[in-house]
């Protein structure tokens, strides 16, 4: 399975894994920015709407650029581009154009800059003072000539509280910031002691001052709510007094201007489109974006009139790993962003997702290097899942009116396409990655909501969908795993997590095992004797660990749980390999790579993609455990452009 929506989200996840949250980054897939300006005129607005003038402000061939923002005075933009495994560096280039120059350098992470009103300082967070072996990040600041576009000092530590996201009062005596628990906190730009402002269930997005600096603005995250809450809070503290509430995800905001840019949660096939807003939620005009193009948080100039969005241009040939060890071999060219949709049953070989003729389409590549064959044209979905007969597609339709997807099946012999479910939640609604596995091979497995709760169901691609287990709506996580007709997941109480099995819709919960620390994302063994999890011991970015303990048919632990330590600061998906002694993981350190983690007693995990240095976000493990598939992800440079809303 490959999700286009999940891909990415996935994507912008793990690279900030070791922060709160994460906030846009582009589509991975090529672009010739010349066509930019004609497509957008192609885009669907309304009949009035005035299009917006998208200007190419600087491109690079080697930089992968982010988070752009302009200087108070329009001269310059200072933006994050990364220089390699575990290193992203501030640079800054003339906004009317020029050669770009580095601010900070070395393997730490600077992220998210903005400026201040003077426009010779720039605040970002960072792990510049973390301690050594630990991932955290407080915010800091740097001096700037503005003269020269030149840093004027050292980098100086902010905040003594990890943080996220700064932002600069008008005054440029504060920074807000966000902190865990979800909480926004103020902290003297000089540095000292931080207070908090507000504290939110579910989690605060990041804060925007208000022009007189006595009200900070932001995005309250839904607990119990599908919707996002737009609200504001005094700077001195209080009571948050929510504005007005939208299904949309809301990236930018302009309190000068009161405008706010909102997202939905997966974008429709085709165009991608962004709404400008009013701070009362009142529509002001619809903003096209090209491929790969996307905002980030500090997006407005300062009068709102325009944005800085940027785009990246990143290709991933699918490539395939033995388990056994050997050399990386290459089955598709470097010329998109290739998915891996599933293996055919003798494992020889792949389905492949990529882009030709300007269409979706999908391929049957064998491993051994040999012609490729159509197996159809992709649906415009905003996912899709070739069922394990591969005779069927699996596929979600968004609306982003309403913000719910539906889930569709279509038989690829002729066509004939029905409806499953009308209202399938997460940005995936496939339940078997990380930790789930599908119920007979051959069904689809997905959360649907119905009123408060959410039902997991099963639907074979000829069959009807039927309850295997229901859920709270909230706070809910969409990692189960599945075998027969039991379900495994897991539950937190204070420091402490407990890993839950249950047999059918209404059999009783029996806790197998209660650890302290968070056990996430459970998966069932091939026999249904084990389930394997990921585990982090108490406290803030411990280690990563593989959990694994022995489960009876009735749901009672038959052996003691085993901690494998893997040595990694994250890691996810966990697939089992077919003789229940081993599973493979996602794992991100400095770098991404997926590991074999063995479970016999004093086996060491081992790297399996050592020796590629390209990056990968998930992977594809073949049906008889001997090989292991993925998009190796090539960076091929980015760009800054202007998007000018005016005519």
């Amino acid at each position: 399975m490959i999700d286009m929506d999940a891909r990415n989200s996935l994507r912008q996840v793990m690279l900030r894994s070791t922060l709160f949250s994460a906030l846009g980054m582009a589509a991975l897939t090529c672009i010739n920015p010349r066509p930019l300006a004609a497509q957008v005129a192609r885009a669907p607005t309304a009949a009035a709407q005035p299009q917006p003038r998208f200007t190419r402000i600087f491109g690079s061939d080697s930089m992968q650029i982010t988070n752009p923002a302009l200087s108070p005075d329009g001269r310059w933009i200072v933006f994050n581009s990364a220089a390699g495994p575990g290193a992203v560096n501030l640079w800054v280039v003339p906004a009317s154009g020029g050669a770009p120059i580095q601010l900070t350098s070395g393997r730490y992470n600077d992220w998210f800059p903005g400026w201040f009103p003077s426009g010779d300082r720039i605040a970002f967070h960072s792990n510049r003072p973390s301690p050594s072996g630990e991932e955290r990040y407080y915010v800091m600041t740097i001096p700037f000539d503005a003269r020269t576009g030149r840093s004027a000092g050292p980098a100086r530590q902010v905040s003594l509280e990890e943080a996220g996201w700064p932002a600069v009062s008008p005054d440029g005596r504060s920074i807000v910031f966000r902190a865990s628990g979800g909480r926004l906190m103020v902290v003297p730009s000089a540095g000292g002691t931080a207070r908090t402002v507000v504290q939110v269930d579910g989690g605060a997005g990041p804060g925007e001052w208000s022009p007189d600096g006595r009200e900070i603005y932001f995005v309250g995250i839904p607990g119990d709510s599908r919707d996002f809450q737009f609200m504001r809070v005094s700077a001195d503290s209080g009571q948050a007094q929510p504005l007005w509430s939208t299904p949309r995800m809301i990236i930018a905001v302009n309190a000068t201007a009161r405008r706010v840019l909102s997202r939905p949660r997966s974008d429709a096939p085709g165009t991608p489109v962004r709404e400008v807003s009013t701070f009362e939620g009142r529509h002001l005009a619809n903003l096209p974006l090209q491929r790969n193009m996307s905002v980030s948080i500090e997006a407005f100039s300062a009068d709102g009139h325009s944005v800085l969005a940027t785009v990246s241009d990143v290709v991933a040939p699918i490539r395939v790993v033995p388990i056994a060890g050997g050399p990386a071999r290459t089955l598709t060219q470097a010329r998109e962003y290739d998915g891996v949709y599933g293996w055919s049953a003798d494992a020889t070989r792949l389905a492949v997702g990529t882009r030709t003729n300007g269409h979706e389409t999908l391929l049957e590549v064998p491993i051994d290097g040999g012609q490729a064959a159509v197996i159809a044209t992709l649906p415009e979905a905003a996912g899709s899942y070739l069922s394990t007969d591969r005779n069927h597609l699996f596929f979600v339709v968004g609306d982003t009116a309403t913000d719910r997807r539906s889930l569709w099946v279509r038989r690829l012999g002729d066509g004939r396409t029905r409806e499953i479910a009308r209202d399938v939640v997460y940005s995936t609604p496939m339940t078997n990655r990380p930790g789930a596995y599908p119920l007979s091979g051959v069904e689809i497995l997905y959360y649907e909501r119905h009123g408060d709760r959410l039902e997991l169901r099963g639907c074979a691609p000829e069959g009807q969908p039927h309850v295997l287990r229901s859920f709270p709506a909230s706070p809910w996580g969409d990692v189960v795993s599945v075998h027969g007709v039991r379900v495994a997941w897991t539950e937190e109480f204070g420091d402490s997590s407990a890993l839950i099995v249950a047999e059918g819709p209404n059999g009783a919960p029996q806790r197998v095992a209660t650890m302290r620390g968070h056990v996430s994302e459970p998966a069932w063994s091939p026999d249904g004797r084990w389930i394997a999890a990921g585990y982090h011991p108490p406290g803030d970015e411990t280690p990563y660990s593989v959990f694994v303990v022995g489960v009876t048919p009735t749901g009672q632990p038959s052996a003691p749980p085993r901690i494998i330590p893997v040595g990694r600061l994250s890691a996810s998906s966990i697939k089992w390999l077919p003789d229940n002694r081993a599973v493979t993981i996602w794992a991100e350190g400095d770098e991404t790579d997926i590991w074999l983690v063995s479970l016999r007693e004093g086996e060491a995990p081992v790297n399996l993609t050592r020796d590629d240095p390209s990056t990968m976000w998930d992977y594809s493990l073949s049906p008889d455990g001997r090989y292991i598939a993925y998009p190796a992800e090539i960076p091929r440079g980015s760009s800054i452009w202007r998007i000018d809303l005016r005519p």
